[in-house]
């Protein structure tokens, strides 16, 4: 039924072709340490232990040492950035 309605005149039949002949991207293989991963799943693994190791926890921003590194940090800023 959905086929007898498509009609050249008003796009419909170039709009039905465009949705079928559409082919997905496959994802590329994910290259690790020694590693090529290509399910979603240990992609996904992958990534989340990457970036676990590499963000940690910020020190306790009420440290009196932080404070004064960020108060050093942003006069020197302010020094050559005055806008």
């Amino acid at each position: 039924m959905m086929l007898k309605s498509l009609e050249p005149k008003d796009q419909s039949l170039w709009t039905m072709m465009k949705l079928v002949m559409k082919v997905p991207t496959p994802s590329p293989p994910l290259v690790t340490t020694g590693r090529i991963i290509l399910s979603d799943s240990k992609k996904a693994e992958a990534l989340a232990k990457s970036l676990k190791s590499q963000f940690q926890l910020a020190n306790d921003p009420s440290e009196p040492d932080v404070i004064e590194k960020v108060d050093v940090a942003l006069r020197a800023y302010l020094l050559v950035n005055p806008s």
